[in-house]
């Protein structure tokens, strides 16, 4: 396809986006418009219908998505394991929020921590700072906050620390 052969076109509606076949490497971040290429709406597998845009986030200190969708228990049993091992198997400590979701994300959590051989210390409900500060006072070697912070109750996260020697 030309450059020329592209238009762009403002989106009214993100709850009709729906994603087909691998997800596009940036296609997360579009604000307000998409590349129309032809009458059918579709560009390297991207089909916009009617269905909820539902994209997972990974970032630098974590992960996010809309539990059920994206976020599935399997996904927080595989990101414990991965913090456990890259931390050694060590001390980490875990907290939530309140989340309707949270108790099913925590469970992934822990599963996939004691598959790694870690300790963990369960803070239950407690925010993220508070987590933050237990890592040192604790001598953990990280921990995993389970929360999406400003993101509405489809939403779920891990967030990610690691002790850091001041």
């Amino acid at each position: 396809m030309r450059h020329d052969e592209v238009k762009e076109t403002p989106i009214k509606d993100f709850s009709t986006l729906r994603v087909e076949g691998p997800l596009i490497r940036g296609f997360e971040n579009l604000s307000d418009t998409f590349i129309e290429t032809d009458p059918t709406r579709r560009r390297a597998g991207v089909l916009f219908e009617e269905m909820t845009v539902n994209s997972l986030k990974i970032g630098i200190s974590g992960v996010r998505g809309v539990v059920g969708q994206t976020f599935m228990p399997e996904l927080a049993v595989a990101f414990a394991q991965a913090l456990g091992t890259y931390l050694d198997s060590g001390r980490i400590l875990v907290c939530r929020d309140t989340r309707t979701s949270g108790p099913m994300v925590h469970a992934g959590v822990i599963s996939g921590l004691l598959a790694t051989g870690c300790e963990f210390i369960d803070l239950d409900i407690c925010p993220t700072p508070s987590l933050q500060l237990a890592v040192q006072w604790l001598q953990a070697e990280g921990g995993i906050s389970i929360t999406a912070g400003h993101n509405p109750e489809p939403w779920n996260a891990l967030k990610f620390v690691r002790a850091v020697v001041v």
